[in-house]
């Protein structure tokens, strides 16, 4: 929960400077670097493996993992890693984009 302080100062900084987002250059409305029909755009990991998340497995163990059982006991991966979120998380980890960790925490939040 923001103070009232900082939530006056996110105010005027998005008055001023409007958070654009990262795929379509439109405002945000937020202060995160995603616009909502953009977050939109990052498919879901419905039928992923229920072990390790490998998509496309309908919530079952995928093969590997009932094979060759992994010390871990579950992975959660709430979308499909395509080329919408490579592209954030390369932003991310690889350009020094920290700010993004917000947006990152913001989407799987939204997912638990």
């Amino acid at each position: 929960m923001l103070s009232k302080a900082k939530l006056a100062a996110s105010n005027l900084l998005n008055a001023v400077a409007p958070q654009l987002c990262l795929y379509c250059d439109q405002e945000t409305k937020s202060d995160l670097a995603l616009c909502s029909v953009c977050r939109t755009e990052l498919e879901l990991n419905r039928q992923g493996c229920s072990v390790c998340a490998l998509p496309a497995c309908s919530g079952v163990p995928c093969p590997n993992c009932q094979q060759h059982r992994p010390a871990l006991h579950q992975v959660f991966a709430p979308f499909v890693y395509d080329r919408a979120l490579e592209f954030l998380m390369q932003r991310w980890k690889y350009q020094g984009q920290r700010n993004l960790a917000w947006l990152v925490a913001d989407i799987i939040s939204e997912q638990v």
